[in-house]
């Protein structure tokens, strides 16, 4: 098709505003096409000639993320009945491999379709499976990511670099397994991606090196749908913010999951994602957020991240569970950051006290709070502020001697204190 003087693009999928979408499918030979939608239906083709000569082509089959199944593909479209039978397919799909909460679940479906109308809208909520070895998390996010939108697939293994561009390329989702990095350089970097990346316009930029081995700086598009299983939570709570989290382990699996999944599986999850891009196809140039899709209970924070997830919700008793899950969600984050600010003031007072001491300035304790915890907090952090939650949450005395301010040291309580909070009680000092 190309002549010397087209140039060639090579690209996974494009969104035109204009009523034309065209995404990267895979044919049941392997060969990757090009899914071209518009007024006139779906058309598939090797590669699409633009007006201005440039020649769009698919990417190669040999790619080796596509090769290796890092990266899902959907088959050609496949129509679906309507609407409610494609959510119960998913619904029915995800059941027969995993054990989840009854609400869960349904959030569970919904972020299935989210993910593949993600780009109708400004923000995007994650999704995440919490638990020790065995609950069952990294099945969860394998049986859900395999029906999401351009699935990424990647383990806390895998180095930060190849996320950035395989997020960047494929313009897809994330499905990560053991995200608890072990290294503080990897936990920052995939902190980068997640905290950039449910907002779109935030690209993160990186400096990559250029063809005269010069380093350029350089914008990495993360913006997409993510689910993570973890073992533990994120220290950043705006972060924390973000996530629809299902704590595994608690609910014992239905007796029908196998323990293997079988061969069948693949080839299920391959026509949904035929009838998930059939469903993309015919919404997502029409998504928007109504009023059904925020509630007076919630924070603003909580609306804008759960608003998208609601607007693909047509049944309002599984919207009002949805917003009940992350209303309780919400309540328990504003309980565990009111604990985590008290047992960093306590984790303080126990370094600063040598034992010999019987008093500790309340602006010691704040210098070496914000020293060591203060990315910790979203407000202003006061000496007014660390004496009340002194007195307050703590129980120890505060006493003015000229003017300055001190915490009164009873060592048998500190160790009482230490105790109920889970911590160490040491006299090293810092």
């Amino acid at each position: 098709m190309a002549n010397e003087k087209q140039t060639t693009e090579y690209i996974v999928s494009k969104l035109n505003q204009g009523g034309v979408i065209i995404e990267s499918v895979q044919d049941d030979d392997g060969t990757i096409l090009l899914a071209k939608y518009d007024d006139s239906g779906v058309s598939y083709q090797h590669g699409i000639e633009l007006l201005d000569g440039t020649v769009w082509l698919p990417i190669p089959k040999t790619n080796n993320l596509i090769k290796h199944s890092v990266v899902l593909l959907p088959p050609k479209a496949i129509e679906y009945e309507n609407f409610e039978t494609l959510v119960n397919e998913i619904r029915i799909f995800i059941s027969s491999y995993v054990t989840l909460s009854d609400t869960f679940l349904e959030i569970a479906v919904y972020y299935v379709l989210l993910s593949w109308v993600y780009d109708a809208f400004r923000e995007v909520p994650y999704l995440r499976f919490r638990g020790d070895f065995g609950s069952g998390k990294t099945r969860a996010i394998q049986i859900i990511g395999s029906l999401l939108y351009k699935p990424v697939f990647a383990s806390g293994a895998t180095t930060s670099s190849p996320i950035f561009h395989s997020l960047d390329m494929f313009r897809g989702s994330l499905v990560l397994d053991e995200a608890d990095f072990r290294f503080s350089d990897e936990k920052s970097e995939l902190t980068k991606i997640l905290n950039n990346g449910n907002v779109a316009g935030f690209p993160v930029l990186r400096s990559v090196p250029n063809d005269k081995k010069l380093y350029d700086p350089r914008a990495f598009a993360v913006f997409g749908p993510k689910i993570v299983s973890m073992r533990e939570f994120f220290k950043d709570a705006a972060l924390e913010s973000r996530f629809l989290t299902e704590t595994m382990g608690y609910k014992k699996p239905e007796c029908h999951i196998p323990l293997s999944l079988p061969v069948i599986f693949h080839e299920d999850a391959r026509n949904l994602r035929g009838k998930l891009l059939s469903w993309r196809f015919k919404n997502v140039l029409e998504m928007s957020l109504d009023e059904g899709c925020y509630s007076p209970k919630l924070s603003s924070r909580s609306n804008q991240i759960v608003a998208p997830l609601l607007a693909c919700v047509a049944d309002q008793a599984v919207r009002a569970r949805i917003i009940d899950f992350v209303y309780l969600s919400e309540q328990e984050r504003k309980s565990d950051r009111s604990i985590q600010i008290e047992s960093l003031v306590l984790a303080t007072i126990i370094a600063l006290y040598n034992g010999a001491v019987t008093s500790i300035s309340i602006s010691d304790i704040r210098n070496h709070l914000l020293l060591n915890y203060g990315d910790e907090f979203e407000r202003t952090v006061t000496c007014r502020y660390v004496g009340y939650i002194i007195r307050a949450k703590l129980s120890l005395r505060t006493e003015r001697v000229a003017g300055v301010y001190f915490a009164k040291i009873d060592p048998e309580y500190l160790e009482a204190l230490s105790i109920r909070f889970g911590q160490d009680f040491r006299t090293s000092g810092l």
